[in-house]
């Protein structure tokens, strides 16, 4: 059986929105501490908590093309870390928290993910977890605004956050970019 998307309110969405802008504009070096394929194996590990097809489509297929077995891909997305190394589970054990959670995360939690990784590679962590939650509530969200339009409509969405989230997205997130550029560094 298929598992139903999340749905994100549009409160949901603007408090996604924002952190996301933020970890862009202010995390973008310690993302790069992340190699890329490490950074689609967080991508797609949020993106099956929150059943978001396009981004879980788009993330498996990156891997497949790096050449990661389908299986993997299929495990990632069913929350299924048995297999990967201490290194890369600890990382998607907490991606997986923070996504169920809404990023409602515990700092104790977060603090053994600083004690693990350190300072900046977790922050990269946490900024790319941050990023996919927003396009997670964008794709989501534009994803049931088409299946409407088809005649499609997902049973538990609504017209005004699937407008919202899936296109006033694309006006909100540069303003948030531009009041992040211009304020004090946040905590994480």
């Amino acid at each position: 059986m298929e598992k139903e998307p999340r749905y994100f309110t549009i409160k949901q969405f603007n408090r996604i929105s924002f952190e996301a802008a933020h970890a862009i504009v202010k995390y973008r070096k310690a993302m790069r501490l992340l190699d890329k394929s490490f950074r689609k194996h967080i991508m797609l590990t949020v993106s099956g908590v929150n059943s978001c097809k396009a981004c879980s489509h788009v993330h498996a297929k990156g891997l497949i093309k790096e050449g990661v077995d389908v299986k993997v891909t299929d495990a990632l997305v069913n929350g299924e870390f048995s297999g990967f190394s201490e290194d890369i589970t600890i990382a998607l054990l907490f991606a997986e928290h923070y996504a169920d959670v809404g990023g409602f995360y515990e700092s104790e939690t977060f603090a053994k993910i600083v004690e693990y990784y350190g300072q900046d590679k977790a922050k990269g962590i946490m900024a790319t977890i941050k990023i996919i939650m927003f396009g997670n509530t964008n794709g989501i969200a534009l994803t049931n605004l088409v299946n409407r339009l088809r005649y499609k409509r997902n049973k538990n969405s609504k017209f005004f956050p699937e407008l919202y989230n899936g296109i006033f997205a694309y006006f909100l997130l540069p303003v948030f970019l531009l009041i992040n550029i211009f304020t004090k560094k946040k905590k994480y």
